[in-house]
């Protein structure tokens, strides 16, 4: 198994650097405060670490949000529980 994830992990590193060098030319970025030139590989990847880490933010919200429902709920059914034994 252990095997194809080094296999796995290698194909992603040259599909990724194939990329790279096939868009390789450089785009003018326009922003608030100015223009830099940039490779468009590299917008490319920043723009995809950009949507990755908001959508890692958007699943740990969510996550958490319900672990604390849980543990709310958890903390009645046990004073539900004691109240009952009394």
């Amino acid at each position: 198994m252990r095997i194809l994830a080094i296999i796995f992990g290698l194909l992603i590193l040259i599909l990724g650097t194939l990329f790279a060098i096939l868009n390789a030319g450089m785009i003018s970025l326009h922003y608030y405060f100015g223009v830099t030139q940039i490779p468009l590989s590299l917008l490319l990847f920043l723009t995809f670490m950009l949507g990755s880490f908001c959508g890692y933010l958007i699943c740990v919200t969510t996550t958490l949000r319900h672990k604390w429902t849980i543990f709310k709920q958890s903390r009645k059914i046990k004073k539900l529980e004691t109240s009952e034994h009394l």
